[in-house]
This record gives C-alpha cells, sequence and structure tokens, in this order.
C-alpha cells in the first residue's frame, strides 16, 4: 500500500509575495482511518460540512455566524485529528516576486506561474526525503486543484521525473492528481497547515494562530524547502536563449500547441516523417524537454530535513 502525500497551497500579497505549497504525508491505510474520523469531527456540533482556513479566519460561510472562541475551539479540535494518526509535514516555498521578475517574462506560458516548479519541487523533495530515510514504498502525490497545472504536468511528467535520482524516481509510480479540497478530507488538513505557515511567514498571527501553527507541524520533524533565488535567475537566463518560446507565452498558443501535440502522439506520428508542420510541433516539444531538464537539474532540491 503505498504512501500518500496531500499538499495545499496559500500565497502571501506582501513583501516577497512568497507561495508555500505544504501538506502531510503517510500511508493510505492512515489516511483512510483520518478520512472518517476527520469526518466525525466535522459532524461533531458545532458541525460544519468541510473546514476551509479562509473561511474560518473571515467567520464566513461554514462558520458565519460563530464566535472566534467557537471557531478556535473548532480549529483545535480538528488539529486534534491531525495529531492522533501522526502524519510528517512538510513546506515547500518559492518567492512568487523573484520568479515574476525573473522567469515568467521570459517562460512558456505553462511555466508562467510558479506552481508548475513547486509541483516538481515537492515531488522531487519528499521522493528524495523518502530514500534518505529508507523508505521504499512508493509516494502517491494528490494537490489541490490548481487550473491548468495537472493539464501541464500531464503532458511533461515523463520530462519532469527522469531528472529526479533513480532511487528517488523509484517511488514515483503515478503521476500526480489534483482534488478539491472539500471534496479530498486530507487536503482541508494540509490547508490548515499552509494558511498558517503563510500567516506566520507574514507575521500577522495572533497569539492562538502562532501556537496554531507549532501544533501543525509534526512533533516528529517538520520538512522545509524552498526554490533557491539564484536558481530562478538562472532558468530566466536559460529561457532568454531560446527563440522558440516567444511563440509559446500566450494562453491561446499554448492550448493549441499543447492539442495538437497530444492528437499526434494519439495518432502515433513519428517525426521526420509527415508535414512540415508536425515536425514543427515536435521540433518545439524537443525545445521544451530539454527547456525542462534543465530546469529540473536547476531546482532540484536536496532531500529536505527536520529542523529537529
Amino acid at each position: 500500500m503505498p504512501l500518500q502525500a496531500f499538499s495545499d497551497d496559500s500565497a502571501s500579497e506582501i513583501d516577497d509575495k512568497r507561495l508555500f505549497f505544504a501538506g502531510y504525508l503517510n500511508s493510505a491505510a492512515r489516511w483512510a482511518l483520518f478520512a472518517e474520523a476527520w469526518d466525525e469531527e466535522l459532524r461533531a456540533k458545532p458541525s460544519i460540512a468541510y473546514l476551509k482556513m479562509a473561511e474560518a479566519q473571515n467567520l464566513r460561510d461554514q462558520f458565519r455566524g460563530w464566535s472566534v472562541p467557537e471557531k478556535d475551539q473548532k480549529l483545535r479540535s480538528m488539529v486534534r485529528v491531525i495529531h492522533h494518526f501522526a502524519p510528517t509535514s512538510f513546506e515547500f516555498s518559492v518567492s512568487r516576486k523573484a520568479y515574476w521578475d525573473d522567469v515568467k517574462p521570459v517562460a512558456p506560458r505553462g511555466i508562467q506561474a510558479p506552481h508548475f516548479v513547486l509541483t516538481y519541487h515537492v515531488m522531487a523533495g519528499l521522493s528524495q526525503y523518502a530514500v534518505s530515510v529508507r523508505n521504499r514504498i512508493p509516494i502517491d502525490f494528490i494537490f489541490d486543484d490548481q487550473e491548468g497545472v495537472q493539464d501541464d504536468v500531464d503532458l511533461f511528467f515523463s520530462y519532469m521525473k527522469k531528472q529526479i535520482p533513480r532511487k528517488a524516481r523509484k517511488l514515483i509510480v503515478n503521476a500526480p492528481v489534483f482534488r478539491s479540497d472539500r471534496d479530498v478530507l486530507p487536503l482541508q488538513a494540509a490547508d490548515m497547515l499552509a494558511w498558517h505557515l503563510r500567516r506566520e511567514h507574514e507575521a500577522k498571527t495572533r497569539p492562538e494562530d502562532a501556537e496554531m501553527a507549532q501544533l501543525l507541524r509534526s512533533p516528529s520533524g517538520h520538512l522545509v524547502s524552498e526554490v533557491p533565488g539564484d536558481s530562478l535567475k538562472t532558468i530566466g537566463g536559460f529561457f532568454a536563449t531560446l527563440p522558440a518560446i516567444s511563440g509559446l507565452q500566450s494562453k491561446p498558443q499554448w492550448r493549441t500547441h499543447k492539442q495538437n501535440l497530444r492528437e499526434l502522439i494519439l495518432q502515433g506520428y513519428l517525426p521526420p516523417h509527415g508535414t512540415r508542420w508536425k515536425n514543427f510541433l515536435f521540433e518545439r516539444r524537443h525545445d521544451l524537454s530539454i527547456l525542462l531538464d534543465k530546469l529540473s537539474k536547476m531546482i532540484a532540491p536536496k532531500p529536505p530535513k527536520s529542523p529537529d
């Protein structure tokens, strides 16, 4: 039975506008039991249908009409469920400001947002960490929905995966999946962690929130890694040297390119046979494969370590 890593995101709008991907790693069997306990705690009075920290913070939707002490008590009860199943907690982050400055202006459409890169960072980092603690159990990766990210990851997953060291790569059997945190209960726990880490980063936490952020970290060790700023400059510099990228930067260009590629792949087309247009598409795919190969080497994280 595989391990499962559930990740949600939270983005800051101040300072370096840091984007956090955070969540928990545990066995699929323990996650199944967790989901039952989490659902039971959601339904315990005062009940909510799901937990979303943005709603809890603003006392709206599921928390409409609640008092702050009532909300805090409900959150503490949810934290106790997380502690009971003892998952490993993790956080991966990147400065969106640095990404927008150094990468976005010269990147193809699918890599103009940092979510694509951070998705890779989570998979590479956790799989290498698992190898470092002599784990040989495959890991399934489940992320909160992000518009367009799953589509891009699916198309280039093999390129992303092949740059991860061999032992760690063997732990990634399946492509990551993207689901709604309203429907997948472990993602709600990941949402709690990501939200509190982001607030802590912004130094906006109340004493109660600061305590909660610490409680949400795994007592056995919290894994931390970030995409270095120097790597972002290097990635941007590499993109800037590729003339073909200018034809892949708008949303229609990127969508059409991916659609045409998929159709040709399904047809079993192999270059150099066929029209000049078909070969042009595969040349651009080859350019992107080289690009992703270099990008992966630039940002491949070392196994994250516990600060403990």
